[in-house]
């Protein structure tokens, strides 16, 4: 057997990504409970290694020779670089702002450590995959465990909902996948991504209907996984039934993956099915965008709010699919990275006024300020990100969006972008009025005064804050890397 055209070393982070993951199982089964802390002291320095793996080609500006491996089921392409960058360093965030609410039941360490690197691990194959088949099986190797961690807290009969809605709905997408797959089969006679784009539609006439239906299949898969309209249903409990310490990593590992794929996907079947593509894309995005918008002006509870508004966020980079070429693309890839962090950092904040206040609600955050200044400033530059206002990197990453539509001769969908945007700014908004302009509760009880977050959880605020605020007057330090190596990727996609 040829062994030449493997490449592994390629994909090297992904394959410590599935070491750690099992060493950590194994390790956990011999360990008693009173050590299992050791276990993050692993996860930790492993995903430090892993991110280094990953980070280094970003860091030399080195373009990739070979972008594939095991003979074009995988690309490790420029695009491959950032989808790395960006999953596993809020793989690594998640983690350390889960720390001081796993280690209150320490048994459930390993499990919990191993569930969230194998879905970070499901992430890549499914954003990185070179053939459908693989894109199927990074699909659910990214859900299985979201579906798991989604219901981690057994206690929690929310948590349970949560996971057993989020299993039943998640298997119409793997449906929906497996059946847009078998057509696109059916009309190129082949599942990998290279062959079908070497297709033209000239070769395919009598079959280019079943090809336009089976990519409509794919993209509702993952517009299911991404959250867009109108497979929404299932984010708002979701999200609000998960454990606070892993919703934002849940939305925001789901989304890169899914929107890394599409990229992709978008470059093989726009030159070969055309128009009826883009017709797809600009129907989900008028649709997310404004509804996400509108159903979270009418939410009081805030991790409801979050969860509409994380839908108009993925209805924003849709945007970018449509724009297409180097300057969407590279727009895609900086509002991931802003988003990832924001995101995560406004769930932790709203777990921690529940731990304090006792709930989600909107009354919950009335003079936070006075109580807890640090975690209003906080959230105040978490709300103004998402809201695009600037100078916070929130501002230029739809910019950028907004920027590219515009190039592409996207003109009105950008305005509606723009209008969508200023609707959602309201609710933004109306968290951080509760927050300075309305009176603080009654005293909170003992219990609820009790030393939390932990020192980890501080450290992970502040510095997601710090980069988002870096990068709010620094924009320029990553997106335009992005931009150089998003022009290489488009010009070499798929063979390098």
């Amino acid at each position: 057997m040829n062994y030449s055209g493997l490449n592994t070393g390629n994909l090297l982070p992904e394959i410590l990504l599935f070491i750690l993951a099992c060493i950590i199982l194994i390790t956990d089964l011999f360990i008693s409970e009173k050590n299992k802390r050791s276990l993050w002291d692993i996860s930790f320095f492993g995903l430090l290694v892993v991110l280094f793996t990953a980070i280094k080609p970003f860091m030399s500006h080195r373009l990739i020779s070979i972008p594939t491996a095991f003979a074009g089921q995988a690309f490790t392409d420029e695009l491959t670089i950032f989808l790395r960058l960006i999953i596993i360093s809020a793989l690594f965030a998640s983690l350390i702002f889960s720390y001081d609410w796993v280690n209150r039941t320490p048994k459930r360490t390993g499990i919990f450590l191993f569930l969230m690197i194998i879905c970070a691990l499901g992430g890549l194959l499914l954003a990185n995959a070179g053939d459908l088949i693989v894109m199927v099986i990074g699909l659910e190797i990214l859900s299985l465990p979201l579906y798991v961690l989604a219901g981690f807290q057994r206690e929690n009969k929310e948590g349970r909902e949560a996971s057993f809605k989020y299993f039943i709905l998640g298997s119409f997408a793997s449906a929906f996948l497996l059946l847009g797959i078998a057509l696109i089969f059916g009309a190129f006679q082949s599942t990998s991504l290279i062959q079908i784009f070497q297709s033209k539609a000239s070769t395919i006439t009598n079959a280019l209907p079943v090809a336009k239906i089976g990519s409509v299949l794919i993209i509702s898969a993952l517009a299911f996984k991404g959250g867009l309209m109108p497979f929404y249903a299932w984010i708002p409990d979701v999200y609000r039934g998960s454990p606070d310490y892993i919703v934002g990593f849940m939305a925001s590992v789901a989304k890169v993956a899914v929107f890394g794929t599409l990229i992709r996907i978008s470059l093989v079947f726009f030159p070969v099915i055309g128009g009826s593509f883009l017709y797809v894309l600009e129907f989900l995005y008028i649709a997310t965008v404004i509804l996400g918008n509108l159903m979270a002006l009418w939410q009081n509870d805030i991790k409801r709010m979050l969860a509409y508004s994380s839908i108009a966020h993925a209805g924003y980079l849709l945007l970018g699919i449509m724009a297409h070429g180097k300057m969407g693309f590279s727009a895609i890839i900086f509002y991931l990275l802003i988003y990832s962090f924001t995101v995560m950092g406004s769930f932790i904040i709203t777990g921690l006024v529940k731990h304090f206040r006792g709930g989600y609600t909107l009354s919950h955050f009335d003079g936070l300020y006075k109580d807890h200044p640090i975690m209003a400033l906080l959230m105040t530059i978490f709300m103004f990100t998402l809201a695009g206002i600037p100078p916070f990197a929130g501002f230029w990453s739809k910019l950028f969006l907004f920027n590219a539509a515009v190039s592409a001769d996207f003109e009105e969908f950008a305005v509606i972008g723009v209008l969508a945007s200023i609707l959602g700014v309201y609710y933004y908004i109306r968290v951080m009025v509760r927050m300075y302009m309305n009176p603080a509760p009654e005293a909170v009880s003992t219990q609820q005064k009790t030393a939390f977050p932990g020192f980890f959880t501080k450290i992970a605020l502040f510095a997601v804050a710090i980069i988002i605020i870096v990068l709010g007057f620094f924009p320029g330090a990553f997106y335009d890397s992005a931009t150089v190596f998003m022009s290489n990727f488009i010009h070499t996609f798929p063979l390098g």
